[in-house]
């Protein structure tokens, strides 16, 4: 459909894709890190009136956070917050409210996965840990230890929560 292949739909209004060679084309930064935006597009409906059939079109606007990677996003928020906000739990509290709802999307799988963020755990990936049963066997292992052995990707990035999805798993 020719109107959505650069638009973004969302119920009757349509805004525009983020464009690289125009990333602020229609868009106003609404915090100091750059997360969120507000994104100018159009709503369109029609009416039966007493002249006939009707379109309505009408600017609209609404909240949109920039895309890009998550450590990205949560390390830009937490040199914002750490200004104003020296306790680090508190810090990590802000950034869970923050970063609840947001869809991300991880290829360690091998292929493109898409979830919802439900909230943060309390320790980074090295300290996290979770109850692995190999062969019949249970066996204590960090999030850090299992991404190493069963995808071969190695998390250097300790300063940041690992997610905890709407699947209620951590990653």
């Amino acid at each position: 459909y020719g109107p959505t292949s650069d638009r973004i739909p969302i119920g009757n209004s349509l805004y525009p894709k983020w464009d690289a060679r125009n990333p602020r084309l229609g868009r106003v930064d609404i915090d100091n890190a750059g997360n969120k935006q507000v994104v100018f597009g159009h709503y369109q409906s029609t009416r039966l009136t007493k002249i006939g059939p009707t379109i309505l079109v009408d600017r609209s606007a609404t909240a949109f956070f920039t895309g890009g990677s998550l450590a990205d996003f949560m390390y830009s928020m937490k040199d914002q917050l750490a200004q104003r906000v020296r306790d680090q739990r508190k810090l990590f509290e802000i950034l869970a409210k923050e970063s609840k709802g947001l869809r991300v999307y991880t290829d360690h799988l091998g292929y493109r996965r898409s979830y919802t963020i439900k909230g943060l755990s309390d320790n980074p990936p090295d300290r996290q840990t979770f109850e692995l049963d190999e062969n019949g066997r249970k066996r204590s292992v960090s999030v850090k230890e299992y991404f190493k052995s069963q995808y071969k990707k190695d998390i250097t990035d300790m300063g940041l929560p690992c997610l905890i999805p709407q699947a209620s798993k951590l990653i």
